[in-house]
């Protein structure tokens, strides 16, 4: 591998750019991630919520 010393201008622009993109294509990936898993949680949360209010009308019953 070059030092970045060793790259010239041009090779340097290519391979920050490359790297930028990546990273973004990564930060997309976890950001998907991370609101299918809210997603998730608001579907277990509402479950658990709609099962507490059916506990407790059987209760009042």
């Amino acid at each position: 591998m070059q030092s970045r010393d060793a790259l010239k201008d041009g090779e340097k622009d290519n391979v920050w750019a490359e790297c930028s993109e990546a990273f973004q294509v990564i930060i997309d990936r976890m950001r998907e991630q991370t609101e299918e898993q809210q997603q998730r949680l608001q579907k277990t949360i509402d479950m658990f919520k709609e099962r507490q209010r059916e506990l407790q009308e059987e209760m009042d019953k």
